[in-house]
């Protein structure tokens, strides 16, 4: 199916020289710049006749209107392909992708490495017979790609995090990123709030705290 995708987008982009007035909404050549290593930059395809394409070439032609990022994953560093997933997940998420075309919407994406590790990876995925599903995909990809010991990794860094000499709101930036690895320990405001307080400096603890205290009781006054 992906080979039969590919060639009928590419005969999409030969033809468009020559269509004089394309009839589908056309998109400008807009593109998107990621600093994130090993993630490029996708150039949107100009969309054709919808009857010209087949419904998977639809789906993906659509999707790129988007301007997704592409994943090349050659020396990607584990949260440059967390960061891949989740803008492709909040495309997803914009575009109301069906489940069943997520797969091929973000494996049209990978290129380089990337795509010959899915090109080896997907015949085996289909060796049962039954469809790959998007959450089979997500779970193949963060396995190789963002794998359970930089997770850990995270996970340790949040527990040993402590603002020593950045500023506050520094602090803050690094504490919201590596929060997300550790949910069950931010499961509440008043938890999320108090492991803030107990890894700034002791001399402005005392202040944020009897601020913060005051934030959460208006909180559950209003629940």
């Amino acid at each position: 199916m992906q080979s039969r995708v590919d060639q009928a987008v590419q005969a999409a982009l030969a033809g468009l020289g020559s269509q004089a007035a394309p009839t589908a909404p056309v998109l400008g050549q807009t593109t998107l710049v990621s600093e994130a290593p090993g993630v490029g930059v996708q150039t949107v395809i100009p969309p054709t006749r919808l009857t010209e394409l087949p419904e998977e070439s639809e789906y993906i032609r659509d999707f790129m209107k988007l301007a997704p990022p592409t994943f090349g994953g050659k020396g990607t560093d584990p949260e440059a392909a967390e960061w891949w997933m989740e803008c492709i997940e909040t495309k997803f998420t914009f575009y109301n992708c069906p489940e069943n075309h997520k797969v091929l919407c973000a494996t049209y994406l990978l290129e380089g490495p990337a795509h010959f590790w899915w090109k080896s990876k997907k015949p085996k995925m289909e060796a049962g017979g039954a469809p790959i599903t998007w959450a089979a995909f997500r779970h193949e990809f963060c396995e190789k790609y963002y794998p359970a010991l930089a997770r850990l990794r995270n996970r340790k860094a949040f527990m040993q995090l402590e603002q020593g000499n950045r500023s506050v709101e520094e602090y803050e930036a690094e504490f919201t990123r590596l929060s997300r690895f550790v949910p069950l320990m931010v499961a509440t405001e008043e938890e999320k709030t108090d492991l803030f307080i107990q890894g700034l400096r002791q001399e402005i603890q005392g202040s944020v705290s009897a601020h913060a205290s005051k934030i959460l009781l208006r909180l559950i006054m209003l629940r």
